[in-house]
């Protein structure tokens, strides 16, 4: 008859492919405009959605194991992470260099 829990185990998977997919179409855009040295509002804006889904994924995933205040201490760096302020600080930076390259090492692991 089989098992409940493996209805469940594949709507996980697919819910985790559906996420790594929409990350993966991100982060090429984000590696794609880096490398024609593309820096606007709408890269910004993209960045900051990632960011912000990230960190929201974190939040759930942390949700039940860690103290309210760890949570609320996620949230400040989220938000800063998100901000127009912290991209244009990195993008002065060798900061921006390093995030690219984190993403397209997340890139080729899942591809």
């Amino acid at each position: 008859y089989g098992d409940h829990r493996d209805l469940h185990l594949c709507d996980r998977r697919q819910r985790q492919m559906c996420i790594r997919d929409r990350y993966q179409r991100r982060v090429r855009v984000i590696k794609n405009n880096y490398a024609r040295n593309i820096w606007d509002d709408h890269l910004i804006s993209r960045l900051s959605d990632l960011v912000k889904s990230i960190a929201e994924g974190l939040k759930a995933m942390l949700n039940k194991y860690v103290k309210a205040e760890t949570l609320s201490k996620l949230d400040e760096c989220a938000q800063y992470l998100e901000s127009k302020a912290y991209w244009e600080h990195a993008h002065q930076s060798d900061d921006y260099k390093v995030i690219v390259e984190v993403f397209s090492h997340y890139l080729d692991e899942f591809d």
